[in-house]
Parts: C-alpha cells; sequence; structure tokens
C-alpha cells in the first residue's frame, strides 16, 4: 500500500509492502514491512501524465498483448472525433482499413519486444466519421498499470502528403512543358547583367555556336546591329524593373548569316519582388518575316500597276473614245478620213504598248 507524509513541496510518497513471518510449524510469528520512497516515481508520472495531456498531437497508450487501448489525450479526441469512452473500447485494429489490419500486426509483432523510442511507420487510419488519413507513428514501450504498453504519437501527415504529390504532378507538367518548350523553342537564361547562364539545345542550333561557346558570353553574342541602341535600352528598362517583354529581333549567326526570333523575356522575381534571373524564351520567325518582306513587295508592284492602269491606260484610250466619236460625224469626206485613221492607229499602239508593260510586271518578266 502507498502512504505520505508531509505537505505540498514536502511531501513524501511511500509504498510499503508487507509480508508474515512464518514458523516451521506454519504459525505466524509476526510481520515484515519493505517501505519505498516513490515520490520521485509518482512525480514523474504526474509530469509524465501532464505532457500527455497538453501534448498537441494525439496520443494513446495500447496494451501490447491485447492491443487494447488503455489511455487517451484530449488531442487524439478531437482530431478522430471518438469520445474517450469510444476509445477505451477500442484496439489499434479497429482505426485501420480492413485490408490494412495484417500489415499492422505484422508489424506490432516485429516490433513488440524493441526497447526505446522508435519511428514506426507511415500508417493510414480511419475517423469516426469515416475519413481517411495518412499518419505518421512513433511512441516507446513502458509498463502501465502494471501491463507491458506502448505509448503512440501520432502525426497527421495527409495535407503534406496532398502536398507533395501535388507537387510532383506540377513537377511532372512542368516536366512535360519543358519538353514541349525545348522542342519548340530556342530558350536561354540570363543573369542581371546579361550574362548567359543557360541554354538549351535549339539556342545552340539556331545560332551555330555550342553550349560552351555561349555559356557566359553576353547575350549580345547574337547582335546583328539592325536594332538602335534606344531599342535595346527600351527592352532592359522593362525586363529590370519586373516587365515582361516582346518583341521582334533580328539576330546574327555564328557564320555571320541572319534569322529573325518571335522574342518573350520573363523576369524572374524573388521573393521581394525583384528580378535575379532573366528568362528568354524565342521562336525563329526568319521564313514569316521574308514571307511579309515578298508580300510587301508584290503589293507595291500592284499599286504600281494600279496606278500605270489609272494613268497611263486613261490617254490614249480617252484619244480612241475622240476618234471613235469623230467617224460618226456624217458630214466628213474621205479626205478626212486618212488623219483620223492615223491618230487612232497611234493610240492603239500606245495602249497596246502599255498593257504589255503591265503584264510584264504582274508576270515579273
Amino acid at each position: 500500500y502507498q502512504w505520505s507524509t508531509g505537505i505540498g513541496e514536502n511531501e513524501r510518497i511511500f509504498q510499503t509492502t508487507v509480508a508474515p513471518l512464518v514458523s516451521a510449524d506454519g504459525s505466524i510469528r509476526g510481520l515484515v514491512g519493505l517501505a519505498r520512497d516513490i515520490t520521485l516515481l509518482k512525480r514523474t508520472e504526474k509530469e509524465y501524465q501532464e505532457l500527455f495531456e497538453s501534448s498537441p498531437l494525439p496520443q494513446w497508450v495500447f496494451d501490447r498483448e491485447t492491443l487494447q487501448i488503455l489511455e487517451v489525450n484530449q488531442a487524439a479526441i478531437n482530431h478522430y472525433g471518438y469520445s474517450r469512452e469510444e476509445f477505451l473500447s477500442m484496439t489499434i485494429k479497429d482505426m485501420r482499413p480492413e485490408e490494412e489490419v495484417e500489415e499492422l500486426m505484422q508489424a506490432h509483432y516485429l516490433n513488440k519486444e524493441q526497447l526505446g523510442p522508435k519511428h514506426f511507420g507511415i500508417f493510414t487510419h480511419m475517423k469516426k466519421d469515416g475519413s481517411i488519413i495518412r499518419v505518421e507513428v512513433s511512441g516507446h514501450p513502458h509498463e502501465f498499470r502494471g501491463r507491458p504498453c506502448k505509448t503512440v504519437i501520432i502525426n497527421d501527415i495527409t495535407r503534406l502528403e496532398n502536398m507533395v504529390n501535388e507537387l510532383k504532378q506540377t513537377n511532372l507538367q512542368l516536366n512535360d512543358y519543358k519538353l514541349a518548350l525545348d522542342a519548340s523553342a530556342n530558350v536561354f537564361v540570363a543573369d542581371l547583367n546579361g550574362k548567359i547562364i543557360e541554354v538549351n539545345d535549339q539556342s545552340c542550333q539556331i545560332s551555330g555556336y555550342s553550349r560552351d561557346e555561349l555559356l557566359g558570353q553576353h547575350t549580345r553574342i547574337n547582335n546583328s546591329g539592325y536594332h538602335n541602341p534606344e531599342f535595346f535600352q527600351e527592352l532592359w528598362k522593362a525586363i529590370s524593373s519586373g516587365k515582361i517583354w516582346r518583341g521582334d529581333i533580328r539576330n546574327k549567326r555564328k557564320d555571320g548569316s541572319y534569322y529573325w526570333v518571335d522574342t518573350t523575356i520573363v523576369p524572374m522575381l524573388d521573393e521581394v519582388g525583384k528580378p535575379h534571373e532573366y528568362l528568354g524564351i524565342r521562336f525563329d520567325i526568319t521564313d514569316r518575316i521574308h514571307h511579309i518582306a515578298y508580300i510587301e513587295a508584290q503589293n507595291a508592284q500592284l499599286r504600281e500597276i494600279a496606278w500605270t492602269q489609272s494613268h497611263m491606260v486613261r490617254g490614249p484610250l480617252t484619244r480612241i473614245m475622240a476618234l471613235s466619236n469623230a467617224l460618226d460625224e456624217e458630214d466628213l469626206d474621205s479626205t478626212d478620213y486618212k488623219p483620223l485613221l492615223n491618230n487612232l492607229n497611234e493610240a492603239i499602239t500606245e495602249m497596246d504598248s502599255v498593257i504589255k508593260q503591265i503584264v510584264n510586271k504582274a508576270t515579273g518578266t
């Protein structure tokens, strides 16, 4: 039995064991008692119980033989939704999906005799409302109420696992985007000074420079001299202030030939919104630029043809119409026809020449 002396901090707790002294004839001659000071043990138990109850993480104590839950803290009650009485009527198997009970038992008996704190692993638990959570379980074996038990600490990592899975999915998507971008665009990364720190294969192929030749060089290595200084000043002004810049740039290859790129430069911002790198994405539009130039040349030619039609053709056509009207006059004699016919032939010849010029310009001959 236990007894104590003193009050408050001076209290001492003792545990006394009493046994009879038996004589040779079996009669009891007296009693022998052994008192043991268990004050420190009781204080330790009290402190442990207070820590157990106040822990923000769910905890419970279960019997290592029967798996019966013997004690539970308030955090477990709040998190799982079971009342204290419901918890104390359950075994640790009752919180596991049926298909995982066998795995639980194997893990339990494997670690049954191990001493000291241990991380048991990550498992699936069920709350009272049927929702499934993923938990990280750790704990340690000890005696509780004279029984071999284990106290386990539960850390719900459901949200963390979901975030990790979402991050993995996002990384897969980003990798797909990167593969698609690498296959269709030439991409570079430059530091704040414009020094190239990363390029993809497309950048090397279109510029004619190797990766080693581009890394460490300024982006002006591709400068063709086509654009004026103000063009690039506006570009740097935009991206250094954190704005995305987009435009068409004529670059120069290693062999001296030129190519056009539809360029987007995206400032990569740090946690305070300041650029720390620049990502450039460029699409080869050389064929498009050449096609536009060809169309513009054709349009100029068509405008010239239109002017010719409206001015050069109109002169001889007007004279032909006037001669036609003169021939319709009834009072003309035969001597008046010859000059008129000569003028008519001249106008026709001039018109024929103009028409040939228009045809030649239209056909490019």
